[in-house]
Order: C-alpha cells, then structure tokens, then sequence
C-alpha cells in the first residue's frame, strides 16, 4: 500500500512543485505575447526572465502596479496543474507501459477529459 501511495504522489507532488515555480514565468509568457501582439514589437527574451523574476519577488499588492501578489497568482496554477495530473494518472489502465495502440487511445482519451474538465479554471488562470 504505501509503494503504490509513493509511487503516485512522487509524481503529483514533482508537478505540483514545479508548477509553483513556473507560475510567474508563465505569467510573464502570457503578458509578453499579448503585448507584443498588440504594439507589433519583438520579444525579447530578457524582458520575459526579468518580468518572471519580478513576480517572484512581488508578495504584496501595491496601488502603483497592476501585478497581482504571487499567493494569488500561484494557487489557482497548482490547483490546475495538480488537478490535471490526477485526472490524467487515475484513469490510466494498469499496463501502461506496454506500446500497444489501445495504450494510446487510452492516453489520449485521459488528456482529452482531464482537459474539458478544468477548462473553467484554465480560464480564471489566463484572466
């Protein structure tokens, strides 16, 4: 029992962690996409590392920036991504590392119901 309970929560809690520290990079991605797109200018790479690293060090909301609190951005993103991997790992058959066709209809399958369910709260994320 407890193999079977590490072997699935070394995963989810691996995701979890690293959704957590992505957060203000993804973050940064969405706002530098949406603004190049609109001022028509290129990205710069550097832009995007200094935005991520700034969100990280923005725990507080403050009346001269529009940057929301990293609390506030990071738990609905773990939520999403802890959530995803859960609805993905548990409906997966036994087997699954044998290549067979069936394996990856079964996959494709999990990723596609795992993806229509949390679809609302992806929504609230890139809000």
């Amino acid at each position: 029992m407890s193999i079977s309970l590490v072997s699935y929560c070394s995963p989810l809690l691996s995701r979890v962690i690293s959704s957590a520290v992505l957060t203000p990079f993804f973050c940064s991605s969405v706002f530098e996409t949406v603004q190049t797109s609109i001022t028509g200018e290129e990205s710069n790479v550097w832009e995007f590392i200094y935005e991520g690293n700034t969100r990280y060090t923005h725990w507080q909301s403050t009346s001269d920036t529009r940057l929301l609190p990293f609390p506030v951005i990071c738990i609905p993103t773990v939520v999403y991504h802890g959530l995803h991997s859960m609805i993905t790992h548990n409906f997966l058959s036994k087997n699954y590392n044998s290549k067979s066709f069936n394996q990856m209809k079964i996959r494709l399958i999990n990723l596609f119901v795992a993806d229509i369910l949390l679809f609302p709260l992806e929504l609230i994320i890139h809000r």
